[in-house]
């Protein structure tokens, strides 16, 4: 089917309307890293069976960088198939400096955002049907129960 100059001029301006696409900051790897680092007890917010399935160590600080890299690598993956680009993950090393924070709330939330942020990042051609990508949803998903479940709220409300 042909495409008319209405089609043309409709097609780019939705192609214009897109937000734009860029390669996250170490520190957004990170906050994601410290959350699964923080996992290593009971206390962290993501649970063994996805701890397992990521084929992550959380006592390993060479384990969670290489997984920083493969969250990083899909990133830049994104954004080469959002500009047509071909470039390659810059190099990322793991900084676990602990996030200076008033609450495991709000180290949960910095974590729960940075994953969004890459989350968002991460949606362009092929990429959200990758598994590393939807195991980036797992993760966020963890968090924001752990969000939730730190909420006087929700620490009050009647079970069942």
């Amino acid at each position: 089917m042909r495409q008319t100059a209405t089609d043309a001029a409709e097609s780019a301006k939705t192609e214009s309307q897109k937000m734009s696409a860029y390669i996250v900051e170490d520190s957004t790897i990170d906050k994601i890293l410290l959350a699964l680092n923080a996992s290593r007890n009971a206390n962290g917010p993501i649970y063994q069976g996805l701890l397992d399935s990521l084929g992550v160590d959380p006592e390993s600080l060479p384990s969670l960088e290489a997984f920083g890299r493969k969250l990083l690598a899909m990133n830049r993956a994104a954004v080469n198939q959002r500009y047509n680009e071909s470039d390659a993950a810059p190099y990322y090393q793991f900084n676990a400096r602990p996030l200076t924070c008033e609450s495991k709330r709000e180290f949960f939330v910095q974590a729960y955002k940075a994953a969004c942020c890459l989350d968002y990042q991460c949606s362009e051609g092929d990429v959200p049907t990758w598994p590393l990508y939807k195991q980036l949803e797992e993760i966020q998903s963890a968090l924001a129960c752990a969000i939730v479940s730190e909420l006087p709220e929700f620490k009050k409300a009647v079970w069942g």
